[in-house]
């Protein structure tokens, strides 16, 4: 049997495995809006971690110009970590209600 499962019936977990094989797998635009909203977070978390990297190296060097990049980058990270806290609670909020 290449490919092919079967279901033995003996098995306590035969209805619930007849059932999933029947089921549709149809994507929902609830679904869809989750799977969204999880990428979105995802990326804002990241944004906030390589803006964090990016404001610590431009702290390395001593110099004026240095520090004036380090504020730029941190005040980048600031606005990066509010954009990822309100898709993260839009995100919960969309679990709660069911989607």
């Amino acid at each position: 049997m290449d490919g092919v499962y079967e279901i033995v019936p003996n098995s306590a977990l035969a209805p619930i495995a007849a059932a999933y094989i029947r089921s549709p797998k149809v994507l929902t635009l609830d679904a869809l809006m989750i799977i969204i909203l999880y990428i979105l977070t995802g990326l804002a978390f990241a944004c906030v971690v390589l803006t964090l990297v990016m404001g610590t190296v431009a702290m390395s060097n001593k110099s004026e110009e240095s520090r004036i990049k380090s504020n730029k980058w941190m005040w980048r990270r600031v606005y990066a970590q509010v954009a990822a806290i309100v898709l993260l609670g839009i995100t919960f909020y969309a679990r709660s209600k069911g989607a």
